[in-house]
Order: C-alpha cells, then sequence, then structure tokens
C-alpha cells in the first residue's frame, strides 16, 4: 500500500512518465493477489477485501494500458499485454469466488 501510494503521488508530479504507471500496474497487481491469496487460506473473502481487489486489478489494468499509451514501441509491451491478460484472469476469477460466497 505504500507503494502504491508513492506512485500515486509520482504521477501527480510527472503524470507523463511512463514507468510511474507501469510499476504501479505490478504493485497493483501483486497487492490484489496478495489479498487473494490470503483470504483463500481463510477459505472466505469478506465484503471489504472483495471491492479491494476488485478495485486493485481494475486499475492495474489501466494502468498497465497507459504505459502502452505512453510507451507504444516499449521493449517489455508482449510482458505487459500478460501482466493485463493475467490480471483479466484473476479478477475474473476473484468476482467468481465472491459470488460463490455470496451464494452460501
Amino acid at each position: 500500500d505504500i507503494a502504491i501510494n508513492a506512485l500515486l503521488d509520482g504521477i501527480k508530479i510527472k503524470p507523463d512518465y511512463s514507468n510511474f504507471y507501469y510499476s504501479l500496474a505490478i504493485a497493483q497487481a501483486e497487492f490484489a493477489e496478495s489479498i487473494l491469496e490470503s483470504n483463500e487460506e481463510n477459505k472466505e473473502i469478506n465484503t471489504e477485501d472483495k471491492i479491494k481487489i476488485e478495485e486493485l486489478k481494475t486499475s492495474a489494468l489501466e494502468n498497465a494500458q497507459k504505459y502502452l499509451e505512453l510507451e507504444p514501441n516499449a521493449e517489455d509491451k508482449e510482458d505487459v499485454e500478460e501482466l493485463r491478460r493475467t490480471s483479466r484472469k484473476i479478477s475474473s476469477i476473484g468476482r467468481l469466488i465472491c459470488s460463490q460466497q455470496i451464494l452460501k
């Protein structure tokens, strides 16, 4: 959370610096994944964590897209596209898990 806030502050200062968006996308995706993993151990995800995971994944996708907009010929473009695909999959899995728990 500290890293995410620092990167958001960096974007406010220099909004055209593409690496902020790249790093922020990774930090958000990893943080969402860590919340999801910690809740899988408990076999239950509370509503607050469900919302946080979804917000983080959505933001990670947006920031990865912004990075690619600023760096359309980036050497790591394929890696960023993979991050976007993975984030979408994890987000879908998170929604599935959340919906199953709501039905219980």
